[in-house]
């Protein structure tokens, strides 16, 4: 798996977990043993890593005065660098095994699977906040507006 290649040539070093068939549904990894809170799934190099730190050094200037002092800022600020590198090194492996499409529940249709996810507390407390995040980003004064 090109993937793995890819990831063990920068010295990340995977835990008790293997990735999903690419045939699968779904794309991401499993555990291969019972996990534990605190469990190392993966060990990433810094120089491999995709870091707010760095992320704010290529775009701290669409921050508000303050900086990355929310959640919703920093997080649209790391999706801005990942955009940037997926562009700039398309055939990265990595970059190759996202999905072509977002998948991520605040796409999805009402009814069925957002419905069982919104029954949990935990599930949509969640999504509220990425929803929130996402409509301060879009915002006339957001991140997405000054990019």
């Amino acid at each position: 798996h090109a993937l793995l290649t890819w990831a063990s040539d920068r010295g990340i070093k995977p835990g008790p977990v293997r990735l999903t068939p690419p045939e699968a549904p779904l794309r991401g990894v499993v555990a291969t043993c019972p996990l534990s809170r605190g469990d190392t799934l993966f060990v990433v190099p810094l120089d491999a890593a995709i870091t707010l730190s760095h992320a704010i050094s290529r775009f701290g200037d669409l921050l508000p005065e303050g900086g990355a002092t929310d959640e919703g800022s920093a997080i649209y600020i790391l999706a801005l660098e990942l955009a940037r590198h997926c562009e700039a090194n398309p055939t990265d492996p990595w970059v190759q095994s996202l999905p072509a499409e977002p998948q991520t529940p605040l796409g999805w249709p009402s009814g069925g699977a957002l419905d069982a996810l919104m029954m949990s507390e935990t599930c949509r407390s969640l999504l509220d906040r990425q929803r929130e995040g996402l409509e301060k980003a879009v915002a006339p004064e957001g991140v997405w507006a000054k990019a």
